[in-house]
């Protein structure tokens, strides 16, 4: 039953830890999403020598997902799908909100 196998802990780990997998090797090829997440070091005189997946998961992961970025294809893999174009959907490129289940629910105490 594929309730059954979704609500195993185990599956559930699984199936997080690729999302944020997932999330970091697109992230690390948007080119806004790496420039959020780097920081001058040495009071902006050297560019951020940290890897650019590092960057990206410790500025848009918490938790357990910041150290998974060592698990992440360097340099984003080439054989991802493209992702897909906002004003093909009727989108603009403003800020864009999708609605997860259990977000909200995920985050109370």
């Amino acid at each position: 039953d594929a309730v059954v196998t979704l609500s195993h802990s185990t599956v559930q780990q699984w199936l997080g830890r690729r999302w944020r997998n997932l999330f970091i090797q697109y992230a690390s090829r948007d080119a806004d999403a790496v420039h959020a997440a780097s920081r001058p070091e040495f009071f902006g005189l050297r560019a951020d020598s940290r890897p650019v997946e590092q960057r990206v998961a410790e500025r848009f992961l918490k938790g357990k997902g910041v150290r998974e970025w060592a698990d992440a294809v360097p340099g984003g893999s080439s054989h991802l799908p493209p992702a897909p174009d906002l004003s093909a959907a009727g989108l603009s490129n403003e800020t864009l909100v999708l609605w997860c289940p259990g977000l909200v629910n995920g985050m109370l105490p």
